[in-house]
């Protein structure tokens, strides 16, 4: 099992502190950082997905430094904050075309597995955003309430897990342990 471990990781940005001095261990397990704005969760999470270097302190995994290595993504997940997808994917196809790009082994069997832990096997085949209709008014608009086109779909969550707008990310495959 990996271990993504923080080692007295701070970051600053000019004057600015975004994070300051954290230490602690990630093991197995599904990680969520929660906090007010501002309270450097985001600068956190790119640091431990290696998108943005700490100014001091290191952020490893199983020992090998994060910052521009791209061979961690065969290890850990991440979900951002601010999702963007091709409107004309199912979500077997997003899934899929993520494991191919992340260069896993057997991406088919990786993709329904990943579908099967979040219970969303019956749902696979939708798009991943509805499209356009025509309201009533004739203007385009997403099926949301303000729309009131009997053809629009039905939207409710599905699965057991739905994002929320909260201002989070998480780590997939990692559970926190913090560090004294």
């Amino acid at each position: 099992m990996s271990t993504l471990s923080i080692d007295g990781v701070s970051r600053w940005f000019g004057n600015v502190v975004a994070v300051n001095d954290v230490t602690m261990t990630i093991g197995p397990g599904i990680t969520g950082l929660l906090g007010p704005n501002g309270a450097g969760k985001s600068t956190l999470i790119n640091m431990l997905g290696g998108f943005l270097a700490p100014s001091t302190g290191t952020v490893t995994l199983d020992g090998a430094t994060v910052w521009r290595n791209p061979a961690i993504y065969s290890t850990i997940g991440l979900v951002p904050e601010r999702e963007a997808a091709y409107d004309f994917l199912t979500g077997r196809q997003f899934v899929l075309a993520n494991a191919e790009l992340h260069g896993l082994p057997d991406p088919g069997a990786a993709a329904r597995r990943a579908l099967e832990t979040v219970e969303m096997e019956y749902a696979q085949e939708r798009r991943m955003r509805p499209p356009m209709t025509s309201s009533p008014a004739g203007s385009s608009c997403w099926p949301t309430p303000s729309c009131t086109d009997s053809r629009i779909p039905e939207r409710r969550p599905v699965g057991r897990w739905r994002p929320s707008r909260w201002s989070t990310r998480r780590i997939v495959g990692s559970a926190s342990t913090p560090r004294a």
